[in-house]
């Protein structure tokens, strides 16, 4: 019973840890989400059997990781311009990069990239936030969707 406990405290902490995760997405990225934008963000703790997580995916932050998804895309899944968002979500990130831990998409990855980006051709990129928050890279892209992985606030 104590372990149950435990357990059953451990999820209800992940749950309040998402919900302020949502609410600060949805406070700085309000003008997108009025304008047909949706966030889904997607919990994660330790013990969840997909995608492995322990200390051999996120090192950094010890095995009793909590962590979660969040995809970003049109709510009802259309293409979308870069410059649509970049105004918006370019800050987002800075402010998002302050406060949050943000993981590497792939855990495996050598490299840390943050983002991953699906394009209208169906293909998926990984960026560095640097080259995100640059953008060059994007200009004139037409995008389905924005990925990326944010642990515990810091």
């Amino acid at each position: 019973m104590k372990h149950l406990k435990k357990f059953n405290e451990s999820r209800e902490e992940l749950k309040l840890q998402k919900e302020e995760l949502q609410d600060f997405c949805e406070m700085y990225l309000a003008y997108l989400t009025d304008e047909g934008f949706e966030l889904n963000i997607r919990e994660h703790n330790a013990s969840d059997s997909w995608p492995s997580v322990g200390n051999k995916d996120y090192p950094e932050l010890g095995y009793q990781t909590n962590y979660f998804r969040v995809n970003f895309y049109k709510t009802d899944n259309s293409l979308f311009f870069w410059e649509e968002v970049s105004d918006r979500f370019i800050p987002f990130i800075k402010y998002l990069k302050d406060n949050y831990n943000l993981l590497k998409i792939d855990p495996r990855s050598t490299i840390k990239y943050c983002f991953g980006l699906e394009f209208a051709t169906g293909t998926n990129s990984r960026f560095k936030t640097k080259e995100l928050l640059d953008g060059a890279l994007l200009e004139g892209k037409k995008l389905r969707s924005i990925s990326f992985v944010v642990g515990l606030p810091k």
